[in-house]
């Protein structure tokens, strides 16, 4: 049994940042995107029961919130690798044009706004060892056994492998109540898996919810564009380009 009050709560700061498509960056993820074989989402924190909640994903800075986003567009070593041993012939080349790897392309820009907000609300502190020990009884098993892992510990919370397990810990978090039915969490506050510097937050949509979390205000929206201060830095840390046609 777990103990809400023994796990470590904490606040989010005073604004969070988000890429997210036009022209509402913050709304949910549509129920028509979740996959048709299991009727839910793919990431870290979303429900693993189909069409229940959803998530909306946020960091401290905005340099958290684009490698999030852009961190999909790096070359896979393996396939990079291969196609420098492949010979192209120029006339196929120009003929039939292939994006390099590690480029950005520019309707992803036009698509997507980078975004501000204010969120309020009360955050389950999932790296923070009280977390982890509060979690340890209920879920080492199923990290073990069911996963292969070799404990259940804050590497557990980092894999990306193991998506089964976090999304499992999610909806335990999600259905943590007070006797009054009031939800002990607005969502979970994580570390990037690109780095531990960077602060990232779940927030979980409750039933009274509409297009976004209520726990939003103060939204402000700006044009992402490769010639942005944090875009660029962000694709530099990441070896990316933008692409150029």
């Amino acid at each position: 049994m777990i103990d809400p009050n023994h796990l470590h709560h904490t606040s989010t700061p005073s604004s969070v940042w988000r890429v997210g498509r036009r022209p509402n960056p913050w709304d949910w993820a549509p129920w028509r995107y979740a996959s048709a074989d299991t009727g839910t989402f793919s990431g870290r924190w979303d429900s693993p029961d189909p069409h229940t909640y959803r998530t909306t994903y946020a960091a401290t800075e905005p340099q958290g919130a684009l490698l999030e986003v852009l961190a999909r567009f790096r070359p896979d070593p393996s396939l990079v690798a291969a196609m420098t041993e492949i010979e192209t012939d120029e006339a196929d080349q120009a003929l039939y044009p292939t994006q390099p790897a590690g480029t950005v392309p520019a309707e992803w820009f036009a698509a997507r706004l980078l975004t501000r907000a204010s969120l309020a609300g009360s955050y389950l502190d999932i790296a923070h060892s009280e977390t982890v020990a509060g979690l340890w009884g209920e879920f080492a098993h199923i990290a073990i056994a069911e996963h292969g892992l070799a404990d259940f510990d804050g590497s557990a919370l980092q894999n990306a492998h193991v998506r089964p397990l976090t999304q499992a810990i999610s909806a335990r978090v999600y259905r943590m109540t007070t006797d009054d039915d009031v939800p002990f969490f607005d969502g979970i506050r994580f570390l990037s898996r690109f780095g531990a510097d960077q602060e990232l937050w779940t927030v979980f949509e409750q039933p009274d919810d509409t297009s976004t979390s209520k726990l939003l205000s103060e939204i402000q929206t700006m044009n992402v564009s490769e010639s942005d201060h944090d875009v660029a830095k962000a694709m530099k840390t990441l070896g990316l380009t933008p692409d150029e046609d």
